[in-house]
């Protein structure tokens, strides 16, 4: 079993009956896989041409793994003043000892990889 289809039965509650009702988890489990299957079919069949998928994808993941998250993770992690672990804070500069430079350049990478992704959707509708 795969680790995403672990956590989609999780959040079902289906993990919860495996072992009491075995039968149960079995209708639930097959049913879940069932609406997986049948949405990959009705998506191959309504989206004729791959590319624009492909696309979509690669304009919003590969901005939000790439230019994204690494500004917002630095932006919104501190080390702790014990050093175990880290912990939440609201003001940007206090909350990660950086200067306001370098809070600026995070947020500046933000707000352009948000444009990089939505110009990569865009191009989707309007180039093909």
């Amino acid at each position: 079993m795969t680790a995403p289809l672990e956590a989609m039965e999780d959040v079902l509650g289906l993990h919860d009956i495996r072992a009491d009702q075995p039968v149960l988890f079995f209708i639930g489990s097959f049913l879940l896989r069932s609406v997986l299957v049948f949405g990959t079919l009705v998506v191959a069949i309504c989206v004729t041409n791959f590319a624009i998928i492909a696309t979509f994808i690669g304009a919003v993941f590969t901005v939000m793994v790439s230019l994204i998250f690494p500004a917002f993770i630095i932006l919104k992690l501190q080390p702790s003043e014990s050093g175990a672990g880290f912990k939440r804070q609201t003001d940007v500069s206090a909350a990660t000892g950086l200067s306001w430079v370098e809070s600026s350049w995070n947020v500046l990478l933000i707000f352009v990889g948000f444009f990089g992704m939505v110009s990569g959707v865009a191009s989707i509708f309007f180039v093909n």
